[in-house]
């Protein structure tokens, strides 16, 4: 057994140690089992061995493990002791700190000495190690004494097991029951308590470290070292991991921990380690010389030999031993190195040497001074000193000598290091050994530029010709600038070293500038460009700003600046103009314009210049303008005319002047010249609104374009365009028929005024974010009607205020509907209940008390807030129904057109208006409704529009306002469009008509209503030629049906939203056929050709006679003839003479007219029929026709032996369904006689 160095016994309090507990013998349940606290640990009970050990409840001084039978004499007795023991759990390893008890000697003169031992073997080979012994133990009975043993640096590994022993000894006593105690802390009271008493070990459990890399290995060229730690004798005992070294090192880590070139340790011990080195290596033939030191011991056996080549196994400081050997050829050694450290300092080498290895290197200089350069630059190292022996040198980098080798074998190499790098050099010898010696190393250090670029160049960068500029430097580090011309940094270098240089380039042209770093480097950083133009100003002179004042400067004193002398602008955002407003680009009057934050151009000199004030819009109103001051000759133009010319100058403390009072808008213009001769420069021009207001007699100045106050009762009788219109308390404006208010912006009617539009006038307004407050009333007057009569409306005031009721209220209950094209189509909104919904239409039918003979006009009125601004309501689609009935929204009518063009993407373009031109029928059908005729609806599309009299083959009714619809939808007027997909349908004020009587066509109408020109507005429009043609169809019963077929610019030969429109009407009716529609109005594309045909499908309610005729044209037409060709009966007749009678059947016909501009009588034939035209087959237990082209007039069905099954004769239209034939599976023949008496049979299986 050896004895640790500085073992101290320490009988402390235990409380003085803070300590992790481990396992604690506390007697519990009066056993000796360990209880156990940490996890991953285990433990044996608390033993005695040959002295009398019980764990035992008694005595005075508390509970304890009781022990007798001690020996006397002064050396220990191994075979007598107390033992505890501690395990590490697998994959768990304890690093232990104390082991801590509490011992008693319960009889006087009991054992005086005590030591205690620890071993990882249970049979304690030697006895174990030895923690502590103690010689002078209180041998009286007296309380408990405390022992703390120190465990520092004993590790149970994974599997292990640490057994700890304590033996009493040197018994005085004569008598051999002396009692030892070691107290425990079992309570009677609660007998499996863990009290806190009792031996305990303390320490730390982690995870175990299991050792990397594998003993038996050899790598080639360079060294594994195979650590292990030991006691006692050094040995390979616990192996902990594995170190690399090259293959020459010396590894001198001093008191440190084991290391290596790398360390791959579970632990890294200071003292008590083994390692074994291992390496294999080629060596060329010759003759090598081996050194080995150590401290403290180290052998070196080279293969495999049966003792050691090299050996100093023995405790002490570093010393070293060398060895020689030749190989006769080249040979592959195989080395093993043992070392192992006892105690303080450690310390490992391995080198050889060959017969002609070269000794190293002496002096490593440079080139460089203080050897620093400066970043990107280049340095020279030299090597000198040392034998050379055939060697070459060898260069590389770092502060270990032998890494990161570098190329060049000379004395001399040139590098360029880009960070601080420490460069070594050492000789290597010839082959066969290629040897190397050990090196020198060098520090170049790397100076960072301390110059930091430029961030930016400032200065004036527009000049007019022969200008200056000084150009600032901004941004960056160091004292020295360099400049230059060009995009390229670092070509052109012009003068200057300072941070502003001037330059008046003569071009545009682009500036350079960068900074010079001080020695070593005196290099230039990156740099900054800036490019000053030398260019004509921008800005147009002759532009008036938008609602803005652009202010232009010119570098010559003259009210008729020329051009050439423009020099630039600022603008001012302000009502009135004042260059001295610097809040507002203003500029010192001792200045120019050039001088003002805003200037974009290039500067004005001080005197002698021009300035000129431009402006182009307004807030709409009157204004009075006044003059405050002007340096020097002013002159001032409103809309173009001059209003104010002076001469010379204000003076110094002006009185204002007035101008004038102006109205002004969006389109207003004023110019305001200022030419400054010399001295100070200003001008300043106040504009203050002035309402227009009507005190019931007057007013108090001229409303055209004011905004106006009502302040007395009104009655407008002409046309006013007006700012906005306030209507004050109990004061009444109203607008007369047929007079249009037009209001740029809001309308505000207080609680008690009344605001009254007539019927057939307009309120008309142009902003459409114009707020109104209070309520109008809006009147509406219709032609006149009878009982039955439905009116279609909309409402042109807000939804909440008006309802259907209050529309109409002695309407009958049931009689008020709205369209739905999404669900099943009309709906009832019962009682008129229901709020009228802005932009949607309704059908109302006169009042119930009216007469069902004798017409008269209704007259209603809108009372509430007066729709402006975008509307928009949704357009619905329905699986079979697209129509949707809407509505103008607004107290003026809107243009048609306008609204077709902001909506095309939802709505197809063809507009319905009821007209009720044809009575309700007299008598009811089948279900007792009494049915309304749609061929009363007009249509009006691009094309043109349908009228609803006949007006006798006018040939110029087709331009007559008073005959056609020309595209103004009345205020409440509701109609019906054709929707393409879901969306919504828009409207806005853009779409309102401001042209005189623009709302007096309101549908049902009165067919000599004054009609406003196509455009609504009263504006120029393109010009778009059209050539139209009416027709219509009549009979003596007075049936009524018109069609407009156009050729126009824009149409096409195929369905076009914009000029084709489907007809509503039924009963009797025209209309014109493309493919399989049915064409109120058919547009058709220019230019004309007398060639064209236009096919003709008609309706007849009842047989009987009817006309078709010319109902007028318009365009070519006027001078063109025009044929209609019946087919049936072979005439062709030229209906721009007279009308063309014929007789009909009742029915549907689409194959007997036909329009053409050339009479082609020689060559008319009737169309052949083909089988392929007809079209039979069963359906359900019947027989269904289609014969799209022609018209059927007889259907009979047969079966194979020409029995007769089924007749119908007078059938008159294109389709048709058998009744009642009610036959077993057969197949019978259906045979067809058309309307020309061609015959087409057909066979049918029936089943």
């Amino acid at each position: 057994m050896k004895k640790l160095f500085l073992l101290f016994v320490f009988l402390l309090p235990l409380f003085g140690f803070s300590q992790t507990t481990l396992v604690r013998w506390d007697g519990a349940n009066k056993t000796a089992s360990p209880y156990i606290i940490a996890s991953n640990i285990s433990a044996g009970n608390i033993t005695g061995s040959n002295v009398d050990f019980m764990v035992d409840n008694w005595g005075n001084n508390g509970n304890a493990f009781n022990t007798a039978q001690w020996p006397s004499g002064t050396t220990p007795d191994y075979s007598k002791y107390i033992q505890v023991s501690i395990s590490a759990n697998s994959g768990n390893k304890i690093d232990l700190n104390q082991f801590n008890f509490e011992y008693q000697n319960y009889d006087s003169n009991g054992p005086s000495r005590m030591q205690v031992y620890y071993s990882k073997d249970a049979s304690f080979p030697s006895n174990g190690t030895v923690l502590t012994t103690n010689n002078s133990l209180v041998t009286t009975n007296t309380n408990f004494n405390a022992v703390s043993v120190p465990l520092t640096g004993i590790t149970v590994q994974s599997g292990e097991t640490v057994y700890i022993r304590i033996t009493f000894y040197g018994r005085t006593n004569g008598w051999s029951g002396p009692r030892i105690r070691i107290r425990h802390g079992y309570n009677d009271s609660a007998p499996s308590s863990h009290n806190a008493s009792g031996p305990t070990i303390t320490g730390t459990v982690t995870t175990a470290c299991t050792p990397q890399g594998n003993p038996s290995v050899s790598p080639n060229g360079s060294w594994n070292g195979y650590v292990y730690s030991y006691s006692g004798t050094p040995a390979a005992t616990t192996y902990l991991g594995y170190v690399t070294e090259n293959e020459t090192f010396d590894r001198n880590v001093g008191s440190g921990a084991v290391a290596g070139q790398t360390t791959v340790l579970c632990q890294q011990p200071t003292d008590n380690f083994y390692t074994v080195y291992k390496m294999t290596k080629t060596f060329p033939a010759g003759t090598y010389t081996f050194t080995v030191g150590g401290d403290d011991g180290y052998r070196l056996k080279i293969n495999g030999e049966s003792g050691y080549s090299i050996s100093d196994w023995t405790d002490h400081g570093y010393t070293s031993g060398s060895t020689t050997k030749t190989f006769a050829t080249s040979t592959t050694v195989n080395f093993v190195l043992e070392y192992y450290e006892k105690n303080g300092d450690s310390q490992v080498s391995f080198s050889y040497t060959c017969g002609n290895s070269p000794t190293a290197p002496t002096t490593l200089t440079s080139n460089a001074t203080n050897n620093t350069i400066c970043a990107g630059n280049s340095v020279i190292l030299t090597a000198g000193g040392g034998s050379v022996n055939t060697s070459t040198y060898e260069w590389g980098t770092g502060t270990t000598v032998g890494s990161n080798v570098i190329s060049g074998t000379g004395a001399s190499i040139t590098v360029s290091p880009s960070t601080t790098t420490t460069y070594w050099v050492r000789r290597k010898g010839a082959a066969p050994c290629n040897f190397t010696t050990t090196g020198l190393t060098l520090q170049i250090t790397v100076a960072a530029p301390t110059a930091t670029a430029p961030t930016s160049i400032t200065g004036v960068t527009t000049l007019c010709a022969g200008g200056s500029t000084t150009l600032t430097a901004n941004g960056g580090s160091g004292s020295t600038y360099e400049w230059g011309t060009g995009t390229a940094i670092g070509s052109n270098i012009i003068s200057g070293s300072g941070a502003s240089i001037t330059v008046s380039p003569a071009a545009t042209t682009t500036y350079w500038v960068r900074r010079i770093n001080s020695t070593p480097c005196s290099t230039a950083t990156s740099g900054v460009t800036v490019a000053v133009n030398v260019t004509t100003p921008s800005g147009d002179p002759t532009a008036f700003g938008n609602n803005a004042w652009n202010v232009y400067g010119y570098n010559v004193g003259s009210m008729t600046p020329a051009l050439a002398n423009y020099a630039g602008y600022y603008t001012q955002n302000t009502l009135g103009l004042n260059t001295q407003d610097m809040a507002n680009n203003g500029w010192n009057n001792e200045t120019s314009p050039s001088y003002s934050a805003g200037w974009t151009g290039c500067p004005v000199r001080v005197d002698d210049f021009t300035m000129v004030h431009k402006r182009k819009g307004f807030p709409c109103g009157k204004y009075q303008l006044s003059m405050d001051n002007w340096d020097d000759e002013t002159r001032v133009y409103v809309n173009g005319t001059v209003v104010f010319y002076n001469s010379g100058w204000s003076g110094s403390n002006p009185t204002p002047t007035v101008v004038g009072t102006y109205a002004l808008d969006s389109n207003s213009t004023i110019e305001v010249v200022t030419r400054e001769i010399g001295g100070y420069a200003n001008v300043k021009l106040s504009l203050t609104a002035i309402n227009a207001t009507y005190n019931g007699t007057s007013w108090s100045t001229s409303p055209e374009g004011a905004s106006i106050v009502i302040d007395g009762d009104l009655q407008l009788n002409s046309n006013l365009n007006v700012c906005s219109c306030k209507v004050n308390p109990n004061k009444t404006l109203k607008v007369n028929p047929g007079v249009n208010l037009l209001v740029q912006n809001e309308v505000v009617v207080a609680p008690t005024a009344n605001f009254i539009v007539e019927n057939n006038a307009s309120l008309i307004q142009v902003n459409d974010n114009a707020s109104n407050s209070g309520k109008v009333t809006v009147r509406r007057n219709t032609t006149p009607v009878t009982r039955y009569d439905f009116t279609y409306w909309s409402s042109p005031v807000a939804a909440a205020d008006w309802t259907l009721r209050d529309l109409s209220p002695n309407t009958l209950a049931d009689k008020y509907l709205s369209y739905n094209a999404a669900g099943n189509g009309w709906v009832t909104e019962m009682n008129g209940a229901a709020a009228m919904q802005t932009g949607k239409g309704y059908i109302v039918r006169a009042p119930q008390q009216y007469s069902l003979t004798a017409p008269v006009i209704f007259e209603t009125k809108f009372i509430g807030a007066p729709n402006n601004g975008v509307k928009k309501i949704e357009a619905k689609v329905g699986t079979t129904l697209k129509s949707n009935l809407i509505g103008n929204p607004y107290p003026s009518a809107i243009s048609a057109d306008k609204f077709y063009e902001a909506n095309k993407g939802t709505i197809k373009g063809t507009f319905y208006f009821w007209t009720h031109n044809i009575a309700v029928s007299s008598t009811p059908d089948a279900n007792g409704v009494y049915n309304y005729n749609p061929a009363s609806y007009i249509s009006y599309n691009a094309t043109g529009a349908t009228g609803n009299g006949d007006t006798s083959n006018c040939t110029t009714c087709g331009n007559n306002p008073s005959n056609k619809f020309k595209g103004n939808i009345a205020s409440g007027q509701g109609f019906f469009v054709e929707a393409k997909n879901s969306g919504d349908i828009v409207f806005n004020n853009a779409m309102r008509v401001t042209e005189a009587t623009g709302n007096g066509q309101f549908y049902r109408s009165n067919p000599n209503a004054i009609q406003s020109s196509e455009n609504g507005n009263g504006e120029e429009e393109t010009v778009i030629e059209k050539n139209r043609l009416w027709l219509n169809i009549t009979n003596a019963a007075g049936a009524y049906n018109e069609i407009l077929v156009g050729y126009v610019t824009g149409a096409t030969n195929s369905m076009d939203d914009d000029y084709d429109g489907i007809t509503y009407a039924s009963g009797t009716a025209l209309y014109s056929l493309l493919d399989a529609n049915k064409l109120v109005i058919q547009g058709r594309s220019l230019p004309f050709s007398t060639a064209d045909v236009v096919p003709l499908g008609y309706m007849a309610a009842t047989a009987g006679d009817y006309s078709i005729g010319i109902e007028s044209v318009d365009g070519l037409f006027e001078n063109q003839k025009v044929f209609l060709v019946d087919r049936l009966t072979g005439t062709v007749h030229n209906i721009k003479n007279d009308r063309y009678y014929f007789s009909t059947t009742a029915g549907t016909f689409n194959s007997r007219f036909e329009i053409r501009y050339v009479n082609e009588a020689l060559g008319i034939d009737t169309p052949k029929v083909n089988a392929n035209d007809i079209i039979v087959y069963k359906k359900g237990d019947q027989i269904a026709i289609k014969a799209d082209n022609f018209t059927i007039d007889t259907v009979q069905v047969l079966d194979l032996t020409g029995k007769e099954i089924f007749f119908k004769k007078g059938v008159n239209n294109n389709e048709f369904t058998t009744t009642g034939i009610n036959v077993g599976t057969q197949v019978v023949v259906a045979k067809i006689t058309l309307d020309d008496n061609q015959t087409v049979s057909k066979k049918v299986i029936m089943n």
